[in-house]
């Protein structure tokens, strides 16, 4: 396990995201990341994570119906900006990180 993975495994990333107020929870379970969402059950999900420079990752994922997404997360700021395919086009998001755990939540 890369370094960079090692960091969110087996831990549960919360945010929010300013533009709409959706609030996800990832939990990564090695390169699986898991989020619970009422509309669409659980998402198992093969992530790739970069560490940009310290505190600052680059998580990269294939969503079933939305496509590539890529977030940048940077733990120094709590903040995250996410590049999400949007009708259409690709949207930057930004998010608060609102809890970073050990063990799923």
């Amino acid at each position: 396990m890369t370094t960079a993975l090692s960091r969110f495994d087996q831990m549960s990333l919360s945010y929010t995201y300013e533009n709409n107020g959706w609030a996800f929870t990832n939990y990564f379970d090695g390169s699986i990341r898991i989020t619970e969402m009422e509309s669409r059950g659980t998402l198992r999900e093969v992530v790739t994570i970069d560490e940009l420079r310290d505190d600052i990752y680059l998580i990269t994922w294939a969503d079933e119906e939305m496509g590539p997404i890529t977030q940048v997360v940077d733990f120094t700021q709590e903040r995250i900006l996410a590049a999400v395919p949007w009708e259409g086009s690709v949207e930057i998001w930004p998010a608060k990180i609102t809890a970073f755990v050990e063990g799923r939540v």
